[in-house]
């Protein structure tokens, strides 16, 4: 009788590049972005939060263990620390400051960029549509709203 053991090889993923993203800290949803450089065992990192004008803000020690991430943020108040689980090319986790949680994800700035121009792209096909059915209908103008949170 023969065995087969199997066993799955987790290996990190690697961060290096600029991540932007949101967090939620009450009521408000901040933009940051954050720059990991270095390589996983000397890694570094800084992050900017764009809505209180706060830029290359040092983040100290970051720690991966696999899919795992912990980033300290010495440069603010509360002992405030990241903690997150990294999903190809999103980082989701929580922001931990003053004894609370707070949410917030990342994803790699390229993405963003992706994203911006899908929705372009669909925004312009709206607006074709939207004047394809005016001249159809003989219809002289109508509003759309586009809402997002």
């Amino acid at each position: 009788m023969a065995l087969v053991l199997l066993t799955k090889v987790v290996s990190a993923q690697d961060i290096t590049g600029e991540w932007e993203g949101k967090v939620t800290v009450g009521p408000q949803k901040l933009t940051i972005v954050i720059e990991f450089t270095g390589s996983e065992e000397a890694r570094e990192g800084t992050i900017d939060i764009i809505e209180q004008s706060a830029n290359d803000l040092t983040l100290d020690p970051i720690e991966q263990d696999g899919d795992q991430l912990t980033i300290g943020f010495p440069d603010a108040p509360g002992d405030a620390s990241f903690s997150a689980v990294i999903r190809n090319d999103s980082i989701v986790g929580h922001l931990n400051q003053m004894e609370q949680q707070f949410p917030f994800y990342l994803v790699r700035s390229n993405q963003s960029e992706e994203r911006n121009d899908r929705v372009k792209q669909m925004i312009s096909d709206l607006n074709w549509a939207a004047d394809s059915l005016l001249t159809m209908l003989h219809c002289p103008g109508a509003a759309v709203a586009i809402v997002s949170s």
